[in-house]
């Protein structure tokens, strides 16, 4: 499952069960990105706006990258967690219950 793509707007990434979810990337919006239980998933990335990494359980997550703006790392059950990049903004680490936080 794969995330859209907005520009000047809001992108949500997609939900995966037992597979890989990858959130959206968005340009002048907000993007979240997706939600995979079971799989790997991957925070969105948003450029002039809020980025927010991705939730996982029993897989892998990684924060999301922003540029401009305000990114957060993932949040990861089981599994290991990177913390988001920043770049000209607020940068917050990911948490990790049970797995690796970086």
């Amino acid at each position: 499952v794969t995330g859209g793509v907005g520009f000047g707007g809001v992108t949500m990434g997609g939900v995966g069960i037992g597979g890989v979810t990858t959130g959206g990337v968005g340009v002048g919006g907000v993007t979240t990105g997706g939600v995979g239980v079971g799989g790997a998933t991957t925070g969105g990335v948003g450029f002039g706006g809020v980025t927010i990494g991705g939730v996982g359980f029993g897989g892998v997550t990684t924060g999301g990258v922003g540029c401009g703006g305000v990114t957060t790392g993932g949040v990861g059950c089981g599994g290991g967690t990177t913390g988001g990049v920043g770049c000209g903004g607020d940068r917050t680490g990911g948490v990790g219950v049970g797995g690796v936080i970086t």
